[in-house]
């Protein structure tokens, strides 16, 4: 079957799309019919940076997959990428991120030339 397969991200290419920062705290407090009570307080996590899409990548008929812009609050300004496509039935995408200004890859986002060809 001829199909669009997506890799996605190496396990350090999520992580940096999975990093959080505590913007506030919740506080609660909860009180049980028998009178007694409890309380605390848990973080509010957020992403640690906005997306801007600078452009929908199409490999595959309908298939779309946005490529982003990633404003860091540390002031890093890091980009997604396609880092390779090799045809197997259709397109592999492998993506990876990089420096938006320089396009300098984040070494331990790039996939192995081994992962790609055994793709």
């Amino acid at each position: 079957m001829r199909c669009w397969q997506p890799q996605g991200f190496t396990a350090a290419g999520n992580g940096i799309l999975q990093e959080m920062v505590q913007i506030g705290t919740r506080s609660f407090v909860d009180t049980f019919l028998d009178g007694t009570s409890n309380s605390g307080t848990h973080p509010i996590m957020a992403k640690a940076y906005t997306e801007e899409v600078y452009e929908t990548h199409n490999p595959w008929y309908d298939e779309k997959e946005d490529l982003l812009i990633l404003r860091f609050n540390d002031g890093r300004v890091l980009e997604t990428y396609v880092q390779a496509e090799p045809w197997s039935s259709g397109p592999c995408t492998f993506y990876a991120i990089r420096d938006h200004v320089t396009k300098e890859p984040i070494p331990e986002t790039l996939w192995s030339e081994d992962q790609i060809a055994n793709a």
